[in-house]
């Protein structure tokens, strides 16, 4: 990237610089929940053996990181020794308070016409059915390839139900607000991990966590498969799932004083309302 472009908002996107990185993971780690650490950035990026400043873009914002995406260059080489130069777009991510403004549809663009301008004749993404960014990127020239089937193993339970809780969280403003409110009063558990809703939006609470007194959403193993494809999921189905989730006990549900339990019920409605 040449140099930093604006936006008609103010907003920049520029080049990644020295000293950004970590910011770069507290934003990729809200946006995705538990994206990572400093080292895991920094091996895919900083580290790797090619690695350019302009491998990355910057969105920023009165000096605020609130954008990122990580570009990736590699030669595919194909029959005859011919070989063809490539981009992969990934790590893409903008601040949930900052979303709904045209900053993706800014950040994408500028990404592809860098890698154009640096050889690259295919550019690969990888997201998620029916979610924005890929609505957005069939919208820009992007066509689905199939691909042979896939085999998944859970290894950490409690990492992936925080990841996808999540991230359908940061994707729906009121149910955000919602949540808000109830801060340490409504926890998720699986196995051995417990997290209340104020580590999903990214805003510890100041008070000190009690969860023997909120209520605790319990989650077996066997409720995952449905919980990763909740997002893509119409508002019926996840009403459907999650009862059967409930009636099957897969998801148990524990109340803590009767006091928080009435507040945490008098909200049920409005967040299934957001689902």
């Amino acid at each position: 990237m040449s140099e930093a472009q604006r936006l008609p908002t103010g907003i920049t996107i520029r080049s990644y610089k020295s000293g950004d990185e970590a910011e770069i993971v507290d934003l990729l780690n809200l946006c995705y929940g538990g994206w990572g650490d400093l080292r895991k950035w920094q091996a895919l990026y900083a580290n790797y053996p090619t690695f350019t400043k302009d491998d990355v873009f910057i969105i920023e914002k009165d000096g605020k990181i609130i954008g990122h995406r990580g570009l990736h260059f590699r030669d595919v080489e194909l029959s005859q020794g011919h070989r063809v130069s490539t981009v992969s777009l990934g790590d893409t991510a903008v601040h949930p308070q900052c979303r709904a403004l045209g900053l993706y549809a800014s950040l994408h663009q500028a990404t592809l016409q860098a890698a154009e301008s640096r050889g690259a004749s295919l550019a690969f993404t990888w997201n998620l059915k029916g979610s924005t960014t890929y609505n957005h990127n069939r919208k820009t020239g992007f066509i689905e390839l199939r691909q042979a089937s896939a085999y998944v193993r859970i290894m950490n339970p409690g990492k992936v139900l925080r990841s996808g809780l999540s991230d359908f969280i940061h994707k729906n403003q009121k149910l955000r607000s919602i949540l808000h409110d109830l801060e340490n009063d409504l926890y998720f558990s699986i196995g051995e991990a417990e997290f209340p809703v104020a580590e999903l939006l990214g805003e510890p609470s100041q008070q000190p966590k009690a969860s023997e007194k909120g209520v605790k959403l319990v989650f077996a193993e066997s409720s995952l498969p449905l919980l990763t494809n909740f997002r893509t999921m119409s508002k019926l189905q996840r009403i459907r799932g999650l009862t059967l989730l409930l009636l099957c006990r897969r998801v148990k549900i524990r109340f803590g004083s009767p006091v928080v339990s009435l507040k945490v019920a008098r909200k049920v409605v409005a967040i299934l309302g957001c689902l």
